[in-house]
């Protein structure tokens, strides 16, 4: 592999070391998608499997998109780098955020970028263990067999007792007159 100005890229360097396990990795890839397919990100679609993360500063200060399918990962970032400048009423927009200027950007470099690559997916991740259904209905686990109870135990009588003696109710007091 080379370069944009056409040197070899070195690709004789051990890898790494994994940081997270394979399938935590294709949980937060699945998720990732969202944000493309249905979430902040959507300007970022590019027809094919894709999964990216906006980001916004505070004030519209600086704006981002991070994305990247199976074959090719890329990130832009817009803002004013000589001050934290709002980005208000730029080019047509508002306020720039994440999945406005920036998604657009990434996903005309990505179009071109994949055009001859071929389509690939992602893994699936395992969904075992998690509740993949949140924010609907959970089933309720079923109750236990209802058991004889015991016979309730008579309570131990107590003495009788002296009703209290009312109090004496207290006298109006005469109010004084202006």
């Amino acid at each position: 592999m080379k370069t944009a100005s056409g040197e070899l890229i070195d690709r004789t360097k051990p890898e790494g070391t994994r940081a997270i396990g394979q399938n935590d990795a294709d949980l937060i890839t699945f998720a990732l998608q969202g944000v493309i397919q249905k979430g902040t990100g959507t300007a970022a679609g590019i027809g094919r499997p894709a999964a990216g993360k906006t980001g916004t500063a505070e004030k519209y200060v600086d704006a981002w998109f991070c994305g990247y399918t199976p074959q090719l990962a890329a990130c832009v970032w817009v803002g004013y780098p000589k001050g934290e400048i709002s980005m208000n009423n730029v080019e047509g927009f508002p306020s720039v955020f994440g999945g406005s200027i920036p998604a657009a950007i990434w996903h005309d470099f990505m179009i071109k970028a994949m055009a001859n690559q071929q389509v690939l997916n992602f893994a699936t991740p395992s969904f075992a263990g998690y509740n993949t259904n949140p924010n609907g209905s959970v089933t309720p686990t079923p109750s236990p067999s209802p058991s004889p109870s015991p016979s309730p135990t008579p309570l131990p009588s107590l003495p009788p007792s002296t009703p209290p003696t009312p109090s004496p109710s207290p006298t109006p007091s005469a109010s004084a007159s202006p």
